[in-house]
């Protein structure tokens, strides 16, 4: 039977093989489809923040110099000024944007990294780091996807081990959509 136009029923539809859309543009350049938890189609705008060397500041730890320091001598980054230091990173999620990957460039590809869910109106940190753990230079996915509002922010930290251990920044991919 052929069908002229459109033909419309209220029942849900399984496809076992390829779906292919007919008459759609491909539209944005980071606009994806992606399936959500009940197996719905959906559009994902995938967008990247940039973490950048001056969002990072030293902890309290290592001596009497707290500073972090812009290390421009031919490898452009951030470094600590004690080996047993961490660097933190406090970056601002757009409402609505939900944080997935986190990825922190640096020179020491052995330095861990920790993802927190932080809050402007509430002292503490909700550790999201994986349980296998992240190191510099790869892609860490979180335990569980932290959506931005009104209050909500990212913490990075990246632990060194060495005054030459250079963070040169990172990306967070967020997107929004149906997922």
């Amino acid at each position: 039977m052929k069908w002229i136009g459109q033909h419309i029923v209220d029942q849900i539809t399984r496809l076992r093989s390829d779906v292919y859309l007919e008459g759609a543009s491909p539209g944005r350049l980071h606009r994806y489809l992606g399936l959500d938890s009940n197996g719905l189609i959906s559009t994902v705008d995938l967008q990247y923040i940039n973490i950048l060397p001056h969002h990072f500041l030293q902890n309290n730890e290592g001596g009497v110099n707290k500073s972090i320091l812009y290390d421009d001598s031919g490898t452009i980054g951030v470094k600590s000024s004690s080996s047993n230091a961490e660097l933190y990173a406090f970056v601002d999620l757009p409402i609505g944007m939900q944080a997935e990957t986190v990825t922190i460039f640096g020179s020491d590809s052995a330095n861990v990294v920790n993802i927190y869910e932080a809050n402007v109106n509430a002292s503490g940190l909700t550790d999201r780091t994986p349980g296998g753990g992240c190191t510099v230079n790869s892609v860490c996915t979180l335990s569980g996807a932290i959506t931005g509002d009104a209050t909500k922010y990212l913490v990075v930290k990246v632990s060194t081990t060495a005054t030459n251990d250079i963070v040169y920044g990172g990306q967070i991919m967020t997107y929004t959509g149906g997922l």
